[in-house]
Order: C-alpha cells, then sequence, then structure tokens
C-alpha cells in the first residue's frame, strides 16, 4: 500500500502546477530554438544563391580575360583592343568625336536663363 502511496505523491507532484509551467517553459525555449534554426538555414539558402551567382559571373569574368589575353599575344588583337577602349588611331589617320550639343546645350542654357527653381519645372514639364 505504501508504494501505491508513494506513487501516487509521486504524479501529484509532477502534476502540479509550478513543475506544469516549468515544462512549458522548457517547450517554448525549445520552440523559440526550432523557429531560428529556421530562419538561420533560410538565410544561409539565400546567401548560397548569392555566392552561386557570384561565382557563375566570375568564371565568365576569366574566360572574358583569359579571352583578352589570348587576343594580345597577336598584332591584330592588339591593334583592336587598343583601337576600341582606348580611342587610338594609326600615324596619319583621324579620330572623330561625335557630341550631342542639341541636348546639352538647351539644359545649359535653360538653366542660365531661369535659375534653380526654373530648371526643376522644366524637369517635370511646367
Amino acid at each position: 500500500m505504501r508504494n501505491f502511496q508513494g506513487k501516487k505523491n509521486n504524479r501529484l507532484f509532477l502534476y502540479s502546477w509550478p513543475v506544469l509551467f516549468i515544462l512549458f517553459i522548457v517547450l517554448l525555449l525549445f520552440v523559440y530554438g526550432v523557429f531560428t534554426l529556421f530562419g538561420k538555414m533560410r538565410e544561409t539558402a539565400k546567401n548560397k544563391e548569392i555566392a552561386q551567382v557570384r561565382l557563375a559571373n566570375l568564371e565568365n569574368r576569366k574566360k572574358k580575360l583569359e579571352r583578352d589575353i589570348e587576343e594580345l599575344s597577336n598584332d591584330k588583337g592588339k591593334e583592336r583592343i587598343f583601337r576600341e577602349d582606348y580611342g587610338l588611331a594609326r600615324p596619319g589617320e583621324g579620330v572623330i568625336v561625335i557630341v550631342d550639343e542639341k541636348n546639352s546645350d538647351i539644359v545649359e542654357i535653360d538653366a542660365e536663363k531661369k535659375g534653380f527653381w526654373g530648371l526643376i519645372r522644366a524637369f517635370f514639364g511646367f
């Protein structure tokens, strides 16, 4: 009979409000840990995708640079690169630079005539 009463006392202790409250707090801590873990997993997945895109861009850039290096090994490739990138010309050749003056002059003239507020009105079409 004592054994039965001892088990009953243990059950009463385990089902008491303070013990249940403590168990509930522990459960909440575990749930909070799981949700933060899911958040970190999502963030890690996003960072992985960003890193993969960067890696692909860097690999494409590496291929382009290798092609440029290969192209610079001969004279025709050097000449093409210098002409396209730096605007250089052979001796006796001229370089023509085309500037669209219509748009740049209008904005400068309007700004000089009307001032700051006139420029703002012209920008918004008033």
